[in-house]
């Protein structure tokens, strides 16, 4: 998403995201959801900086040093915005991603390097027991929104430069998330 893009409120509570990403083809499932974490990603960093809006956007230009997914999710990381455990989901996420970012041939949910990298989404898995390892678009939606919660919570609650514990544990959204994802905050 371009820096600054102006939302819609109540964007990322929209039904049609999922409905796109149920119905759409492997690849753009994948590209829509990373994208819609990576700006979360973008905004979390966004709050927790300084407010210098020349600076801020010189870093978040392509180039700058929170310009990539990658770079973001590095620096949240380090500042103690998200556990390990959504670091390491996240680094699978945005490793497929790239595959189908930048791979002219055609992306099935067979591709061995696309199971593999989705063997890593543990999240969803380890969190509601039964899912069978088989149900990739399942998972692969329910993981994209853990990891919106877990972020949008981040956003909306006061920072810590300490490590945080697994989000898994407070997943639950609360009155301040739904006024931020409806654009009151």
């Amino acid at each position: 998403m371009k820096e600054n893009q102006k939302l819609e409120a109540g964007f990322f509570r929209a039904k049609e995201i999922i409905e796109y990403l149920e119905n759409s083809d492997p690849r753009s499932r994948i590209i829509l959801g990373s994208t819609i974490i990576d700006e979360l990603l973008r905004r979390l960093l966004e709050r927790r900086l300084v407010n210098d809006q020349k600076v801020l956007g010189e870093a978040f230009e392509f180039n700058g040093v929170l310009g990539t997914f990658s770079s973001r999710i590095k620096m949240c990381y380090l500042l103690g915005e998200i556990s390990e455990n959504i670091y390491n989901e996240l680094e699978a996420l945005r490793k497929i991603r790239n595959m189908c970012a930048h791979r002219i041939k055609i992306i099935t949910t067979d591709d061995p390097q696309i199971i593999e990298y989705e063997k890593k989404l543990r999240l969803v898995r380890d969190a509601i027991k039964g899912i069978e390892e088989n149900k990739q678009l399942s998972t692969f939606i329910m993981s994209i929104a853990c990891y919106i919660v877990a972020i949008v919570k981040r956003i909306t609650r006061t920072t810590s430069f300490t490590k945080r514990p697994y989000e898994l544990n407070n997943l639950g959204f609360e009155d301040i998330d739904y006024k931020y994802m409806d654009g009151e905050l």
